[in-house]
């Protein structure tokens, strides 16, 4: 599962390599995140301690198509937590996955 927090400038986190990850390290692995103008979200694990990887919340909104009228940036968080963490949909099997499977029941019933 995938987890979403707000980035918190306060806070040290583990990178997945048990690497300690501190504020200022953070903030030199990946320059944006010192943006004071960007809301930066980052993946994390359960308990919310492992560094996983960041995103700008703009950009999520956008690749989700979250509606954000009336909402609190908490609730949009949980909104694209919730999409990301959606099953992907089973694919629909294509003419030529029909047509060859008939043709292996039709070789199976022949033997």
């Amino acid at each position: 599962m995938i987890y979403l927090e707000f980035y918190d400038p306060t806070k040290t986190y583990v990178f997945q390599n048990l690497v300690v990850a501190t504020p200022d390290l953070i903030q030199v692995n990946y320059p944006a995140i010192a943006n004071p103008d960007l809301k930066c979200v980052i993946m994390t694990d359960a308990t919310h301690t492992v560094f996983k990887g960041y995103g700008i919340l703009s950009n999520y909104i956008d690749e989700y198509h979250i509606d954000v009228a009336g909402k609190e940036d908490e609730d949009i968080l949980k909104e694209i937590e919730y999409k990301m963490n959606e099953p992907l949909p089973v694919p629909k099997p294509t003419a030529e996955d029909r047509i060859a499977a008939a043709l292996e029941y039709q070789n199976l019933l022949s033997m």
